[in-house]
């Protein structure tokens, strides 16, 4: 059985790299991050909200920027 094979997970309580508050890393998302061999996470929900915003934001000005609203 592959199960055995895969390490036990626990909810972990994490400092976040960008605001420093606590946030739980729950043990499902730990397994998921894991059977997809990515790193856990360094930043909380909401910091990483506000991250997707400012790269989004800078792709639409970017966007804009190269002609795609030319008058």
């Amino acid at each position: 059985m592959n199960s055995n094979l895969e390490p036990r997970f626990v909810d972990m309580i994490l400092e976040c790299a960008d605001c420093g508050n606590d946030f739980v890393l729950r043990k499902e998302e730990q397994l998921w991050l894991f059977k997809r061999h990515l790193e856990m996470k360094k930043r909380c929900p909401s910091c990483l909200q506000r991250r997707r915003w400012a790269k989004e934001a800078a792709q639409t000005a970017a966007s804009i920027d190269k002609g795609g609203d030319s008058q």
